[in-house]
């Protein structure tokens, strides 16, 4: 079974919520009851944890048509997360538990989520290990470059990443402080490697090869 009928199950034999979010709104938070598993119909959604000492980390960016708390399934406690919206998002919000009892009622459906979250771990950890083995300049470029492939809208000139990524949320991600992330950012627009327009990054078709 693929996805895309599996998702069609779902939706026709579970009841739902629609949930609408403003730009920086916190859909779910780290600490809180788990009540629902989230299904992003529409915007784009970050995902971060905070550390004992109170540093934020950024390790995840969410599109429409992913899911949200995948990794509670199957699992009792607190929400492992903080998913914050970048962007307006629609939402449907479904009960854990009903969800939990039907994918155990449906194998076949329960292997398709299994599926997508292996393929969300062999992502994050490729992503990681790049970003461990670079420098600042290179890291923000190729994390850059990553969403453009992933979640980018063509244009003439290149690839347009459809949400607004702050320094800020650049630095948490990476692990960089801010300021070190506004002076790769400068020297990337002034090479030429990423352009922009309006508030979003662009990534040329044809970047130069080195920085």
């Amino acid at each position: 079974m693929n996805r895309e009928i599996a998702l069609r199950i779902i939706k026709k034999k579970l009841p739902f919520t629609e949930v609408h979010c403003n730009a920086n709104q916190v859909i779910a938070a780290q600490g809180s009851e788990i009540e629902f598993i989230y299904y992003l119909k529409k915007g784009w959604t970050r995902h971060s944890v905070v550390s004992d000492q109170g540093k934020e980390s950024i390790f995840r960016i969410c599109a429409p048509g992913e899911f949200i708390g995948l990794t509670t399934l199957f699992k009792s406690g607190l929400f492992p997360i903080t998913a914050t919206s970048l962007t307006p998002c629609d939402l449907r919000a479904f009960n854990k538990n009903s969800l939990e009892s039907f994918l155990l009622k449906h194998p076949h459906i329960m292997s398709v989520f299994l599926a997508e979250l292996g393929d969300r771990v062999l992502k994050l950890q490729e992503l990681k290990l790049a970003a461990d083995q670079q420098d600042a300049f290179r890291k923000v470029k190729d994390l850059l470059v990553h969403f453009a492939d992933v979640f980018g809208t063509d244009l003439p000139n290149g690839k347009l990443i459809p949400f607004n990524l702050t320094q800020q949320v650049i630095a948490d991600f990476l692990g960089l402080s801010r300021p070190r992330v506004s002076i790769c950012l400068k020297s990337l627009l002034e090479t030429g490697h990423i352009k922009r327009q309006d508030r979003y990054y662009v990534v040329p078709y044809f970047a130069p090869l080195e920085l």
